[in-house]
């Protein structure tokens, strides 16, 4: 099993809608296609460039499981009850603009072009918080499960497992 840890500095961003657009097909007629916008661009890639300082050699092809948290900056134009009760976990961020599958996108999405995994489909568990905190960042772990190839490491595997419930 191994973890891999590391925090993005700054506020989350959310990998908006996509532009839609017409190419030529190269047959005289044009097909549909999608663009990301700049802004979403610049945010993958500025949480790639973090990802990537980390991330593993080659990409595993075990499943795994991730973990996500978004923590945003207090606003400062809130009282200061407000903002304790924020910094406690009392007060959740409720950003309309900022779904938690939009933010896990991004995320997921920039970790594909940084090399964590072959497929975003090998993700089979993915945990998404949104918090508010002193520093506005977005804390990532990875979680690479064993996979077992015959019935020895299987054996192996489940001798290390707690009993089922």
């Amino acid at each position: 099993m191994t973890w891999i840890t590391f925090t993005v500095p700054g506020e989350p961003e959310t990998k908006r809608r996509q532009k839609l657009i017409t190419l030529p097909d190269g047959k005289g007629g044009v097909r549909a296609g999608v663009v990301s916008t700049a802004k979403v661009r610049q945010a993958e890639a500025y949480f790639a460039s973090f990802a990537a300082a980390v991330a593993p050699s080659a990409p595993p092809e075990n499943p795994v499981m991730l973990s996500v948290e978004c923590v945003f900056g207090i606003p400062l134009r809130k009282p200061e009850w407000w903002r304790q009760a924020a910094l406690r976990g009392a007060v959740r961020p409720r950003l309309a603009n900022k779904d938690v599958d939009n933010l896990l996108k991004l995320v997921m999405d920039a970790m594909t072009k940084a090399g964590y995994w072959r497929n975003d489909g090998q993700v089979v568990n993915a945990m998404v918080r949104k918090a508010y905190g002193p520093k506005a960042g977005v804390e990532v772990s990875v979680h690479y499960r064993e996979l077992v190839q015959t019935k020895k490491e299987f054996q192996a595997w489940l001798s290390k497992q707690p009993p089922p419930r």
